[in-house]
Formats: structure tokens, sequence, C-alpha cells
């Protein structure tokens, strides 16, 4: 997400994306966000996300990390995943569910297939904290 603005710049997503606050997760402490409205978290990601899920009072996105939707769901942290499911096979990349936990009970809530064949799934994580 880090280049959006810059390779998207007339994008609606990029002007959207612009004007809402983002909170950024980096292994990298002295990381400066250079997208306007972003705060870098301080910390370790699941205790900082935490805290923020517990005080912000708004939905929390993640945009573009699947390790970090991995470890989050470790921390049962995750509420919901809305996958997108595009009719392609590349043969190998990037495991999503690496760093997720051994046993992740999902449970569908909503799905719809695009003219293009996308199928975007939207799944309840059951074991998320106080589910």
């Amino acid at each position: 997400m880090k280049a959006w603005f810059v390779r998207q710049p007339t994008s609606p997503m990029t002007r959207a994306l612009t004007g809402v606050r983002k909170f950024v997760a980096s292994h990298d402490p002295g990381y400066e966000p250079r997208w306007e409205n972003s705060t870098l978290l301080a910390g370790e990601a699941g205790q900082t996300v935490g805290e923020l899920k517990a005080s912000h009072g708004r939905p929390l996105i993640v945009f573009g990390s699947g390790r970090l939707v991995g470890w989050l769901m470790q921390d049962r942290l995750i509420d919901e995943l809305v996958l997108m499911i595009h009719p392609l096979v590349l043969g190998e990349g990037f495991r999503f569910f690496d760093a997720a936990p051994a046993l992740a009970k999902l449970e569908l809530s909503n799905q719809v297939a695009t003219d293009t064949g996308v199928a975007i799934l939207t799944y309840s994580c059951a074991s998320a904290r106080g589910s």
C-alpha cells in the first residue's frame, strides 16, 4: 500500500485512501510513512493493534500484508476476512495463511461473483476475541 498513491495518483481508490487515517505496522522502527494521514504503530504489532482495536472505535482494515493478517489471526484480532479470488493460477507464490494459527474456524457470511469471474468471499472468524 505504501506506493499505491505514487503508482495510481488519479485512481478513485487513491483519493479515498488518502483522505482516511492510516495506521502502518513495520519491522523498521525508523520507517517514516510518506502518505498523508499515516501513523506508524510503535511496538509489537499484535499488542499495538489489539490496543488500537479496543480504543479506535471504528473498523480497522488491513491492505496488502498477508503476514500481518496471519500474525493478527494468531492473536485472535481478526473479526472478518474478505478474500478476492481471481480466476488465475500462477503456480507459485506467497502462502497467505503461513503465519495463521493451526486451526482457524471461519464462517462464510457473504459471497459475490463478479462478471469477470472474481469470487469475493466474506468470512467471520469464530476464533476472534469476543466471538
